[in-house]
């Protein structure tokens, strides 16, 4: 029976564990995705929309092009104007042997409108890369 007792704290052991490291992980993913939405940020404001498509993941950019990325968050902009300010709104990390993606929500307040936001980015080498956005905001249909 001791070895018994042994062989489950040494299984409790491993998995606590590993669920620190899992969680170590999931803090350094969801700073470097509130870090991909600072610069995304930034280069909205500058409106350097083809940064954001150079930069972006393969499969963001099997999912749009340039020119229509460009024209989508101009029209944004001018329909919703200059952000004012964001709480958050969940985040989920996943990790898989070969990927880690996190997904980030917000809720936006813009000139014109408010919004919820959901960025999906892609960790690699320490550093997120976009892999999607979305934007709903009834702004957009009104305004």
């Amino acid at each position: 029976m001791p070895r018994l007792l042994g062989r489950v704290f040494t299984l409790f052991s491993l998995l606590a564990a590993l669920l620190l490291l899992a969680g170590c992980s999931s803090g350094e993913s969801l700073k470097a995705a509130e870090a991909g939405v600072a610069h995304f940020r930034a280069l909205t404001a500058a409106k350097q929309f083809d940064a954001i498509y150079a930069e972006a993941s393969d499969e963001f950019k099997q999912a749009t092009t340039a020119a229509d990325l460009g024209k989508l968050l101009t029209m944004f902009d001018q329909k919703l104007g200059p952000l004012k300010s964001t709480e958050p709104n969940g985040w989920r990390v996943n990790h898989t042997p070969t990927t880690t993606t996190v997904y980030y929500g917000l809720k936006s307040q813009f000139e014109r409108g408010a919004g919820t936001e959901t960025f999906v980015f892609f960790i690699r080498d320490g550093k997120a890369v976009l892999g999607g956005y979305n934007i709903q905001s009834n702004a957009l249909l009104m305004n």
